[in-house]
């Protein structure tokens, strides 16, 4: 049982079991790694994963296969399948 008011934890922290967070949590430049497929479930009624990319001149998304993109949104709303410089915008919903 760990109860942390205000305080802060330096230095490395494992937590072996699950890891169960009420209220909001704040990441800041935090790498994820797992060692099998990253999932997303949500069994309620709203979005699953929003993205929200703050400077817009950057790369939004981008999954790579081994060495290459196999899918990427820019900053600048481009889209692309396979290519890492897409010259498509995608279409705006109706």
């Amino acid at each position: 049982y760990l109860k942390l008011s205000g305080g802060t934890i330096t230095g490395n922290l494992a937590i072996s079991g699950d890891l169960i967070v009420h209220g909001n949590a704040t990441t800041i430049e935090t790498d994820v790694t797992t060692t099998s497929a990253f999932e997303i479930t949500n069994y309620g009624t709203q979005t699953a994963l929003t993205v929200t990319q703050v400077n817009g001149t950057t790369d939004v998304v981008e999954f790579i296969d081994g060495t290459n993109t196999a899918f990427i949104i820019k900053g600048d709303g481009k889209v692309g399948i396979n290519t890492n410089a897409p010259t498509t915008i995608a279409p705006t919903p109706k």
